[in-house]
């Protein structure tokens, strides 16, 4: 697969609030894109973030709420990683590069918790990482995958298994 530069405006309506979660990813993913902050302002629960829709591989419209199949959510690989190695981003302030361990690969991904995390947190720590996701170029840098977090009002927490597990484990 080949890396693409990411266009936030392209992104801007998959992510939204659920009415009952106060947990607005929307506003997390806007400081990874690095949106200017009149553009990514934290959203209130239920509130939809620009478009509605979002636009398909095939170039069809899509409801960005619209429920998935049993067989869309299975396509999604989620893995343990652990962080081998922590560098700053070299054009973004906001995001670390981390080398992580996927059990039978190494791989780099950009993650936008620096302003969350030092690099000695981060540092051993095992994460949940979508795996399989199209490489895509952040800031001029690859990213081979995702980190998965959750915020809450300012607060930003990791997903990561609860005990010891090897790297490279899938989550199902």
């Amino acid at each position: 697969m080949n890396s693409e530069e990411i266009d936030p405006a392209r992104w801007s309506g998959v992510f939204f609030c659920h009415p009952e979660d106060q947990c607005c990813i929307a506003y997390f993913i806007s400081e990874v894109l690095d949106v200017p902050s009149q553009t990514a302002t934290r959203p209130r629960p239920g509130e939809k973030i620009m478009s509605e829709n979002i636009e398909t591989e095939t170039g069809e419209t899509a409801e960005a709420d619209a429920p998935i199949t049993f067989d869309d959510f299975t396509k999604v690989e989620l893995r343990t990683a652990k962080v081998l190695e922590v560098e700053p981003h070299p054009k973004a302030d906001r995001l670390w590069l981390l080398k992580i361990d996927g059990g039978e690969e190494q791989r780099q991904i950009v993650a936008g918790v620096r302003s969350h995390y030092t690099a000695d947190e981060l540092l051993g720590k095992t994460i949940i990482v979508v795996w399989n996701l199209q490489p895509a170029t952040i800031r001029g840098v690859e990213s081979k995958g995702m980190l998965l977090a959750v915020q809450d009002g300012e607060v930003v927490r990791l997903l990561s298994p609860d005990g010891k597990v090897a790297p490279g484990c899938r989550v199902g």
